[in-house]
């Protein structure tokens, strides 16, 4: 049963008139009368009874009225939701994301979007950059925010989203916790938190090569995959850290984070996607992103 023959029912049971329901459909009235009966003769049963007072429904009429304004109006919301879907209003984001991406304002941009566009369910994984470029690589994430230290992903593509500086993360009773600036050659003495070199080889090596420059050879007491150990570690006097300083913003009990003075290199953050990617909802994110009023870039 077309729609369109369905519509045209509603048309004539809501105003009970033949000629008032062609004109409200922009057709004329016999055509319309012929598809009434076509429409009778595909149910098997008289929906409306005529006669020369007018037009009325039968029971089986007003049954038939109810379902058919259900049936049009869902497929009115398909129809909405399709072409919704299809420029990213509305489905699902995969996001992927790391600790200094959430400290640098990433969950309130999640926050402005979803305001805007309440029909994108967004699932949040957390994960080491590494971890998350391989996860796009095998279709369980549809964008990424990662530090790409240097290299661009084969068949990826990316857009700079959060800047951030390095700051020296220090147990509280450290000397230089209560500076206003500490160099590198301060943490000559103190063990070093480092990231495995597995994770971002270029920024290891710029950590050592910033000690070596700064006159010393870093002591490198413990290898962590997460900023949340290393400030753990940090707080119970392990050693000391070098982390973004948008992680200073939320703090972290028995540590005190120090503006440093050296040649380590600004904290970029991007978002990753897979080139030819058919998410739109990946457009419509990195759109907002980009030109929201949010603290990014």
């Amino acid at each position: 049963m077309e729609l369109r023959l369905m519509e045209q029912f509603v048309a004539v049971a809501e105003t009970l008139h033949f000629g008032r329901a062609a004109e409200r459909l922009h057709m004329s009235q016999p055509p319309l009368s012929m598809a009434m009966q076509r429409l009778e003769g595909e149910l098997g049963v008289t929906l409306l009874e005529r006669n020369r007072r007018g037009v009325r429904l039968t029971a089986a009429g007003e049954v038939f009225l109810a379902e058919v304004r259900q049936v049009l109006a869902g497929a009115q919301r398909a129809m909405t939701l399709t072409r919704r879907t299809a420029r990213g209003e509305a489905g699902m984001l995969r996001l992927g994301c790391m600790g200094p991406a959430v400290a640098a304002g990433l969950p309130a941009l999640v926050h402005g979007f979803r305001q805007q566009h309440p029909d994108v369910r967004i699932l949040l994984e957390e994960q080491v950059s590494v971890r998350q470029l391989a996860m796009l690589r095998d279709g369980a994430l549809d964008l990424a925010v990662v530090r790409l230290h240097g290299e661009l992903p084969a068949g990826m593509q990316v857009r700079l989203l959060f800047r951030d500086e390095y700051v020296a993360a220090v147990p509280q009773s450290h000397p230089s916790a209560a500076k206003e600036m500490v160099r590198m050659e301060d943490m000559r003495d103190d063990s070093l938190i480092l990231y495995p070199r597995s994770m971002g080889a270029e920024l290891y090596d710029a950590v050592i090569a910033a000690c070596h420059g700064a006159g010393f050879s870093p002591r490198i007491e413990q290898e962590v995959a997460t900023k949340s150990t290393t400030l753990a570690l940090v707080a119970a006097g392990l050693g000391v850290a070098f982390v973004p300083a948008s992680l200073a913003r939320a703090g972290y009990a028995g540590v005190s984070f120090v503006p440093l003075q050296s040649a380590l290199p600004v904290v970029e953050m991007y978002g990753a996607w897979l080139a030819g990617c058919t998410n739109p909802v990946v457009e419509r994110f990195m759109e907002y992103a980009l030109h929201s009023a949010q603290p990014c870039i």
